[in-house]
């Protein structure tokens, strides 16, 4: 633009010293010698976007966080094996006392998206499927009762208990979930306290208390002075799906410029089009820049649209003014994330490929730049 104006000028104001005398009549030094350049000029403005992966860092080294074959992000955790060795003597008792210290599993490091710590983020991690494997050698029926910790900062701020659960002969599993839910299979045995557990993560998980039940009948299947043992292993997995409450910002730069000397531009209009892939509603602001990265609050920002609602596509417009000279070096477009109410659970996941996309983007001079060609300019 600035050469353009360089090769316009020079010849503008040879006009006014030409000649050596001017007739009154033909006196053109009160004529009004402003001239509009570029009205209804577009210029692009390059794509841009932002990423949800990139603004909370699943991928970090997160043993317990992985992506399906969709890019949803899952908690997948595999505690380690309990092993149990113990004799069944005839007591005349149906509980079988069993040597037991609690064990706990410890989380080496959560994010703080999923350890509460984030308070502008709630999950909801309430379709978690817990999976118990059992191996046991006892030729007979035992009933189990259990107890799991939440333990945070040394306490327990979590408690799930599972009682009359059947261990047979062999190798098989018991699924655990913490609502109900008419695609669960019948075996499936709802928990309502399970959710509670993982709901931020805690620092670990502790199996608390563990006691072994046999009535008399098993008990004549068995021999008294003979070792049998029990092992078992607790995984459990649940999506990861932004709750109610969540309210965070995030920013992108637009790298439109107008770092004009040129006086008279009074009006720009940023068009885009933006593809909302988040199960989130946007709120923003969009705020221009000088070179130095100082916010010019002298310009005025008036988009046609409120919001950004989720999982959308749409276009519009945002005009910028001001009553001085509209000049920026940057543009920031600062939006605020919140959980609409309305977003079908099956869409509500936290996805790798969610973000906002910005694209088709031009920035309009509706009424160009107004250039004074009898007052000194910079352009040269």
């Amino acid at each position: 633009m600035k050469a353009l104006l360089r090769l316009f000028l020079p010849a503008a104001l040879l006009f006014p010293v030409i000649g050596c005398q001017v007739d009154p009549a033909y006196d053109f030094s009160k004529l009004d010698t402003t001239v509009t350049l570029f009205k209804g000029l577009d210029f692009p403005v390059p794509d841009a976007q932002i990423l949800l992966k990139d603004v909370f860092s699943l991928e970090k080294d997160y043993d317990f966080i992985r992506c399906d074959g969709a890019g949803n992000y899952l908690i997948h955790l595999d505690m380690d094996p309990v092993h149990l060795q113990f004799p069944l003597p005839d007591t005349g008792s149906d509980q079988i006392p069993v040597p037991f210290e609690p064990i706990d599993f410890t989380f080496d490091a959560v994010p703080d998206l999923l350890s509460g710590k984030d308070q502008t983020v709630v999950v909801d991690l309430s379709d978690m499927l817990v999976t118990l494997t059992v191996d046991s050698d006892i030729p007979a029926v035992a009933s189990v009762d259990a107890t799991i910790d939440a333990i945070r900062s040394g306490k327990v701020s979590a408690r799930c208990s599972v009682e009359g659960l059947d261990i047979n002969y062999g190798n098989y599993q018991h699924f655990f979930v913490g609502k109900e839910s008419p695609d669960f299979p019948d075996y499936y045995r709802v928990l309502p306290e399970l959710g509670k557990l993982f709901s931020p993560i805690p620092d670990a998980l502790r199996l608390s208390s563990l006691g072994v039940f046999m009535d008399a009948e098993q008990r004549s299947y068995v021999s008294h002075d003979q070792q049998y043992n029990i092992s078992c292993q607790f995984s459990a997995e649940s999506p990861i799906r932004f709750a109610q409450g969540t309210h965070f910002s995030m920013s992108t730069p637009l790298n439109a410029e107008l770092d004009l000397d040129e006086i008279g531009l009074k009006t720009a209009v940023l068009f885009l089009t933006i593809d909302n892939t988040t199960p989130l509603d946007f709120s923003f602001c969009l705020y221009a820049y000088d070179a130095a990265g100082k916010r010019l609050d002298s310009i005025q920002v008036t988009p046609d649209f409120e919001k950004i609602p989720a999982l959308s596509s749409m276009g519009g417009s945002i005009t910028l003014t001001t009553p001085g000279d509209l000049r920026f070096a940057s543009l920031s477009l600062e939006m605020t994330a919140s959980a609409p109410g309305n977003i079908d659970p099956a869409r509500n996941y936290l996805n790798r490929n969610q973000g906002l996309r910005m694209t088709g983007m031009s920035l309009y001079l509706p009424d160009g730049i107004q250039i004074k060609l009898d007052s000194d300019s910079t352009n040269h």
